[in-house]
């Protein structure tokens, strides 16, 4: 089973050394990465250049700005069994690849697999979201919602489900998205407590208050 690492990014030039480093450190490296250029001027993607050598990665630009379209660029670019979605600010834990790999291969009806993440902020607001994302999928699975910042999933039931095709709203949502196309298939899915992310960055905590609203939308769309 092959899995391969998508990255995108926007002028996060300072978070490319960190994120590498910690791909670079997997117990199991990762079949491929995809990092997908959403018009930086940074110089982000000529820095990516220098890790060709020890990683087998696929660069691309993407000129529609958003990050969801980045992130579909690179889904489709992905030649692997398992399409794994980070951050360029995340830094995965040494054994990421590995424990996705274990449970998809234990589990051959799972569809997505998404884990713990740390925020640098401590964001008192955001910990009670995250910690409600986990414990609301314990009770209901309704309530799945993956982080596009650490989550795995297979390819094949990605292109099942439609992909993010159909996605007409704006960030912060594709990965809200994408998680009710995987509630309502028939497959399983999975938070995973040794599938951890550090998220170094400052986060905004409008982001996940939004995220929510755009939740209800999508199932209110889905359920019209």
């Amino acid at each position: 089973m092959t899995l391969s690492i998508v990255i995108p990014c926007f002028n996060d030039k300072h978070y490319i050394k960190s994120c590498f480093k910690a791909i670079l450190n997997q117990t199991i490296p990762p079949d491929e990465v995809v990092f997908v250029d959403n018009n930086s001027t940074d110089g982000s993607y000529h820095d990516v250049k220098r890790y060709s050598k020890k990683l087998n990665i696929i660069l691309v630009k993407e000129k529609h700005q958003g990050i969801e379209f980045a992130r579909k660029t690179g889904y489709a670019l992905v030649t692997s069994d398992l399409i794994g979605t980070i951050d360029v600010d995340s830094i995965i834990a040494p054994n990421w690849v590995e424990t996705a790999k274990r449970e998809f291969t234990k589990n051959k009806n799972l569809a997505c697999l998404s884990g713990r993440c740390y925020f640098r902020d401590k964001n008192f607001l955001i910990n009670i979201f995250v910690f409600f994302n986990f414990v609301s999928y314990g009770i209901f699975r309704w309530m799945f919602q993956y982080w596009g910042c650490n989550a795995v999933f297979s390819k094949k039931v990605y292109n099942e489900v439609g992909g993010l095709e159909q996605l007409k709203m704006r960030y912060p949502c594709d990965d809200t998205y994408l998680s009710e196309q995987f509630i309502r298939s028939k497959y399983d899915l999975k938070i995973g407590l040794n599938l951890i992310a550090n998220v170094i960055a400052d986060t905004d905590i409008r982001r996940y208050l939004n995220s929510i609203i755009t939740l209800l939308k999508i199932k209110f769309a889905f359920n019209a």
